[in-house]
């Protein structure tokens, strides 16, 4: 099957909290920085927990968390220290706002994946 087409199922089906945990613990986040990057209360978010999946809205905003710590591992060399770094650091590109901060929209995380791809082609400046 295509890799969209997966996606597409996962999202209609449900990320597991089990996934958005462990994406948690990978990136450092605190629970209450992923609940807003996925646009969840505190208390939402521990319904959630309890009721084991994610509603699409939200399993389409941890699995864009997803793309961009994988894909900020890659280009720092499959460390995903540096991508936790350099997630959490302000950045002059987002006018000092984090990567983390800006994949809380659909275009703030197009704008992470676009720098990211640029500094992995050796295109940025």
């Amino acid at each position: 099957m295509e890799a969209y087409l997966e996606e597409i199922n996962r999202i209609k089906n449900g990320v597991a909290m089990t996934e958005a945990l462990q994406l948690m613990k990978k990136t450092g986040m605190t629970q209450k920085k992923l609940a807003s990057l996925i646009g969840l209360s505190i208390s939402t978010f521990a319904e959630r927990k309890k009721a084991g999946t994610l509603n699409q809205i939200e399993s389409e905003r941890i699995l864009r968390l997803e793309k961009a710590f994988a894909l900020a591992t890659t280009v720092f060399d499959g460390n995903p220290d540096a991508a936790k770094g350099w997630l959490i650091s302000p950045l002059r590109e987002f006018d000092h706002n984090t990567a983390l901060d800006m994949l809380e929209t659909d275009v703030g995380a197009a704008e992470v994946m676009n720098l990211l791809n640029c500094i992995e082609h050796g295109v940025y400046s």
